[in-house]
């Protein structure tokens, strides 16, 4: 297997006390380092999905060592070669370097100075803390998510999903990534729906995988739900998809409530402490020790209580008995493994 190196500019904060001085300040700083993404033809990466539109605007999600790739492209420019993206990193563009690493600020990188640049002309004490070799890492581990395929630079971001997105006037059909940690906007992002209506979908309960979506936008027609579709999604594989929907679904609607409650005034949260424990429990724990977002979903879909029900209100509590009832459904002892690497 082949590799490409770009050379890039990832900024980094470091935190300093300059001499005959007690305040801590930060500054943006950037160290030139090397990233290797790997080349391979296309014969070795098969075609799993072919996704189809009706302004011409169809792509291919290919698949390898048990991974979807998908590949980049940057309005008007199309589909984004080696070269195009090499440059674009050399630049310094935002969209390139998010591509490697989606956690990099954007202030960061229009705030950044050279490192060296920095040390000359700042008379520095003390040294009291830099993340440099966390996001030289993180670096290193988004650039191993990315892949050349045939010259065309790709993203491991997931299986296809199906969302029903709510336009002017109707709901729309739309095809996007199962994973929701890069960002749109900034040019060099994956083909398919954006983010943010991916995420927004979610929340909703509008996102479904392969498995279920033939029954639940049957089960949506039934209630007069109107769906445009002018997209389609072809399987081109054996392998089986997942049935994951349900628990991507319930994760993020359930960190929205987490984030709620951090907000909240102390009187509030009493209330949660009293009548949603597992709810109230998590928002305050570390992510590894939260526990799945289902169990929050099932705490507050299986509650009488009528005064949670009001706080929350008919529409979201509709939504959580819905993303438990697919669950229930759907998820089975064959799919520890698929959540497992979701969470």
């Amino acid at each position: 297997m082949n590799e490409r190196t770009f050379r890039l500019n990832i900024p980094h904060s470091v935190s300093y006390i300059r001499r005959r001085c007690r305040k801590v300040e930060r500054e943006y700083l950037f160290d030139p380092f090397t990233v290797a993404i790997r080349c391979i033809h296309a014969k070795d990466a098969p075609v799993a999905f072919r996704v189809a539109t009706a302004d011409d605007a169809s792509f291919l999600v290919r698949e390898y060592d048990s991974k979807y790739w998908w590949p980049l492209v940057r309005p008007p420019d199309g589909a984004v070669d080696a070269d195009l993206f090499g440059s674009l990193v050399e630049r310094e563009d935002s969209g390139a370097i998010k591509a490697i690493d989606p956690l990099v600020w954007r202030s960061a990188l229009l705030r950044s100075v050279p490192r060296r640049d920095f040390l000359s002309r700042t008379d520095i004490r003390k040294i009291e803390k830099t993340d440099f070799e966390a996001r030289k890492l993180g670096a290193q581990r988004g650039a191993s998510r990315l892949m050349i395929i045939d010259d065309i630079v790709h993203a491991e971001a997931g299986e296809p999903m199906w969302f029903v997105v709510r336009g002017q006037r109707d709901f729309e059909l739309h095809v996007g990534s199962s994973q929701f940690d890069r960002p749109s906007g900034f040019g060099c992002e994956i083909q398919g729906l954006a983010v943010g209506p991916r995420l927004s979908a979610a929340k909703e309960g509008l996102a479904f995988d392969l498995v279920e979506a033939p029954e639940e936008l049957d089960l949506l027609a039934k209630k007069s739900i109107e769906i445009v579709r002018r997209i389609s999604l072809e399987k081109l594989t054996a392998n089986n998809p997942r049935s994951i929907a349900p628990f991507l679904c319930s994760e993020i609607l359930a960190e929205d409530f987490r984030s709620s409650i951090k907000l909240m005034s102390n009187f509030s949260r009493a209330f949660f402490a009293r009548r949603l424990p597992i709810l109230y429990a998590a928002a305050f724990k570390p992510a590894s020790d939260r526990g799945a977002g289902l169990s929050i979903l099932e705490e507050l879909a299986t509650t009488d209580d009528e005064d949670v029900a009001r706080w929350y209100g008919d529409r979201i509590m509709a939504i959580a008995k819905d993303i438990v009832r697919r669950s229930r459904s759907r998820l089975t002892d064959e799919d520890d493994d698929a959540i497992g690497s979701l969470a």
